[in-house]
């Protein structure tokens, strides 16, 4: 039983804790950006020799060029490694093996992530929040 002086616990709207959490997130990088917050390496003390890693906004598009190198690369490969790769990798993830190593022969043998994923999950099922 709760103290009187507590009373029972409340329910908390979670919205409020990822909302807080992104507005903080936000202002300290407009700090950084603004050198009101200072990070070694960063906005102070940085090595002007360095190059800084630019973005470039084609970089992450899913469409147009990043799906034809898909494609060009999914012919590309040896589709019985590929298979054979992804296949072993469902095994061992059902027994008690070493996922790593079947990791690395499936990404060598040009398995996309996502293709490694679905192995994963025909092996171990989705989790579904109750």
């Amino acid at each position: 039983m709760w103290p009187s002086w507590v009373g029972p616990p409340r329910r908390l709207n979670r919205a409020f804790f990822q909302r807080a959490i992104a507005q903080a997130a936000y202002q300290y990088q407009k700090d950084v950006e603004a050198e009101r917050a200072l990070v070694v390496g960063v906005n102070t003390q940085a090595d002007p020799t360095r190059n800084r890693p630019r973005f470039r906004a084609g970089l992450f598009q899913a469409g147009g060029r990043a799906g034809e190198r898909l494609r060009a690369a999914r012919k590309k490969r040896d589709a019985k490694r590929w298979k054979a790769s992804l296949e072993a990798l469902g095994r061992a993830a059902q027994s008690k093996e070493a996922l790593m190593p079947k990791i690395i022969d499936a990404v060598r043998a040009r398995a996309t992530v996502g293709e490694i994923a679905d192995a994963l999950r025909a092996a171990w099922g989705t989790y579904h929040a109750a």
